[in-house]
């Protein structure tokens, strides 16, 4: 079984607030994960059948954005 995660690995980000981090619009976040050109997070079947989940973590789409640990840490104390 994996390494459970502590702290920012673990923290999720809607797929809007992500769109505004990146300077995109929610549909082409979703568009760019489905086809692997931007690694934020995961793209998983809905558990209803129809349709995708986005699970986007802060920690990938930090690192996308460029953001330190450190800078984070400094910018929510």
């Amino acid at each position: 079984m994996g390494k459970i995660k502590k702290g920012n690995e673990r923290q999720r980000v809607s797929v809007t607030q992500a769109s505004k981090e990146l300077g995109m619009n929610p549909q082409g976040v979703r568009e760019y994960m489905k086809r692997g050109i931007i690694d934020i997070g995961f793209v998983v079947p809905n558990m209803t059948g129809t349709g995708l989940r986005y699970i986007i973590m802060r920690s990938k789409l930090n690192k996308v954005l460029g953001v330190e640990e450190n800078e984070e840490k400094q910018n929510n104390d």
